[in-house]
This record gives C-alpha cells, structure tokens and sequence, in this order.
C-alpha cells in the first residue's frame, strides 16, 4: 500500500512539471490521489497507453486486409443485376412516408438494409448533391483504408445512383494471374 502511495506521490510531481494544465485540476487529481492511491496510478496509466496509441493508421485491434478477394456468387438474372436505376418507388411505397419526418425515414431505410449485405446511408439532399456533382466531375476515386500492415486502397466508382467499392488489390490480383 505504502509503495503505490510513494508511486502515486512520484507521478504527481512529474504532472506538476509536464502538464500546463495541472494547477487548474490539482484538487480533483489530488482527492483521487488520496482516497486510492491505486486507482490514480491505475488512471494514469490508461491515460500513458492513451497518448502511445497512433492517432492515424490501425487502432489496436488489427485489421486484414480485405477479404474481398473471395468474390460473392453472382446474383442471378441480368434484371436483378442492374439495379443503379432503380427509383425510390420501386423500393418503398411512397406514399406512405410522405407525412414521415425526416428521422422516421432515415430509420425506415437503415431498417430495409440492415440485413442485406450493402453499404447503405441517409443523408441530407444538400449533402446527396453535392456528392453527386463531385462524383460527375470525378467518377472514380482512391479511398486509403488503414489495416495492420499499411493501407488498403479501395476504389470508388460512382454509376448513376449507386457507388461501386473495389479493393485495387483485385486488380492486382487479376492482373497478376492474366500476365502469366
């Protein structure tokens, strides 16, 4: 008890030194210092492993690469397959949404997508246009993605009203077995 105490004690004059902000909290760091002394150095702690992780790139929990390198099976029949100019009638029934509010909708689609296997959201019109006027003037855009060695770059292709995500690594992976 009395070495976490001694601990605790040794961390405090460190903070006064390093930290600018330390005299406006003092009291508060000082009351946890006292009551548990274990609990202060116990804070300290998560705080130290805090400020060590990378503020970019992987968080702690690794991610690999994209497993899209397995492909889904195709979906079917040409007609299920074009589906970038589909309206909003052909999935919902208008009419009953019209005297929705906005929040009401945005679960109604987030609800219709949720078991599916697509990327889906609801956002506002004024954010919807302007990523459709980027996406006509830029139809095709490289998104880095951070995983555990390096990133994983993911290209976007903007179709009509459907955005199209690829891993590059497809293609290098296509690539490579087609050169041989």
């Amino acid at each position: 008890m009395s070495s976490a105490r001694e601990q605790s004690e040794k961390v405090m004059e460190e903070l006064k030194e390093k930290n600018p902000y330390f005299e406006k909290y003092a009291g508060k760091i000082a009351a946890v210092q006292q009551s548990s002394p274990e609990e202060f150095l116990s804070r300290l702690d998560n705080v130290d492993k805090e400020k060590k992780k990378p503020k970019f790139g992987p968080s702690e929990t690794q991610r690999d690469y994209s497993e899209l390198l397995k492909p889904k099976a195709p979906l079917g029949t040409e007609a299920s397959r074009d589906v970038s100019h589909r309206k909003l009638s052909d999935i919902m029934r208008l009419e009953l949404v019209e005297d929705k509010s906005a929040d009401d909708i945005k679960h109604l689609w987030l609800e219709y997508h949720k078991e599916k296997d697509v990327i889906t959201a609801a956002i506002p019109v004024d954010q919807f246009n302007l990523m459709m006027a980027r996406a006509k003037q830029y139809p095709v855009f490289i998104l880095p993605i951070p995983r555990s060695e390096g990133y994983e770059f993911i290209m976007l292709q903007f179709a009509s009203n459907t955005v199209h995500f690829t891993p590059l690594l497809n293609y290098q992976n296509v690539w490579t077995k087609e050169s041989y």
